[in-house]
C-alpha cells in the first residue's frame, strides 16, 4: 500500500518466517472488526498480505474475488451476488454502524475480505492453514497504533505526525510499520518536502536517516 511507513525489514518482520517455512503467510488483523467466534484475529486488513507463490488460500481468494467482480466497474448490489450467501461479516456490520454516513455499505466496499470471509467459513482445510499457520499481527498494537492513539487523546494523526509528539512517538516503538488513510495523507500532500522531512516533527523523524522510515 502506497500509505503505509515502513519501518523495518520486512525479512524480519514476517518473509524470513515464511520463506523458512515457519509460517505459511502473514497479516494484520484488526481486533475490533473480528468476530469472537475465531479468537477476535478474522477481520484481516488487505494492505498488506505476505506469502509464497502459490498458496491455495490465495489462490482460492483471487479466483472468487475475480468472478464475483466479473463485467463489473463498481460494488453497487454486490452483496447480491451468490458468493455472498453464508457470509459472516461482523466486522463490515459493525463499521456500518459507526460510519452511518459512508457512502455506500461496508460489505459490498470490503469484498476482497469478504471473500476471505467466505474462505473462513466453508473450507475447513483453508481454515485450517489461516488458524495454524498465518504469522497474524495485531494492526491496533503496531501499524494502526498512532490512530489509536490520536483518537484516545482527542487530536488527529495529522497534527502528532506533523507536530512534536514525542510521547506519541513512544507507542511506535516496535512497530514494523505504520499505516495512513486516505484521509491522512490528503493533508500531508499539500505540506512541501521541508515540513514532511523536518526532524523536528514526528513524521520527520520518522522518515529521516537511520529511523527506519522508507
Amino acid at each position: 500500500d502506497a500509505s503505509v511507513v515502513l519501518r523495518a525489514d520486512l525479512g524480519g518482520l514476517c518473509w524470513e518466517a515464511i520463506e523458512a517455512g515457519d509460517q505459511e503467510a502473514a497479516a494484520f488483523y484488526h481486533p475490533r472488526y473480528s468476530s469472537t467466534q475465531r479468537g477476535g484475529r478474522d477481520f484481516v486488513e488487505t494492505w498488506c498480505l505476505a506469502t509464497r507463490s502459490g498458496n491455495p488460500f490465495f489462490l482460492r481468494w483471487r479466483d472468487s474475488l475475480q468472478e464475483l467482480l466479473h463485467n463489473r466497474v463498481d460494488v453497487d448490489g454486490l452483496a447480491q451476488h451468490p458468493l455472498y450467501e453464508q457470509v459472516y461479516l461482523p466486522g463490515a456490520d459493525r463499521l456500518n454502524l459507526e460510519f452511518p454516513d459512508f457512502d455506500g455499505d461496508f460489505r459490498e466496499h470490503l469484498a476482497a475480505h469478504a471473500m476471505y470471509a467466505r474462505l473462513l467459513e466453508l473450507d475447513e482445510g483453508l481454515r485450517l492453514q489461516w488458524n495454524e499457520a498465518w504469522l497474524l499481527l495485531n494492526a491496533e498494537e503496531s501499524a494502526l497504533a498512532l490512530q489509536t492513539f490520536a483518537h484516545r487523546h482527542g487530536t488527529s494523526v495529522e497534527q502528532l505526525l506533523l507536530g512534536a509528539a514525542e510521547e506519541a512517538e513512544t507507542v511506535l516503538q516496535g512497530g514494523g510499520l505504520l499505516k495512513l488513510t486516505a484521509k491522512h495523507c490528503g493533508r500531508l500532500l499539500h505540506e512541501p518536502r521541508e515540513r514532511l522531512l523536518d526532524q523536528r516533527t514526528l513524521l520527520g523523524r520518522l522518515l529521516g536517516p537511520g529511523r527506519g522510515g522508507r
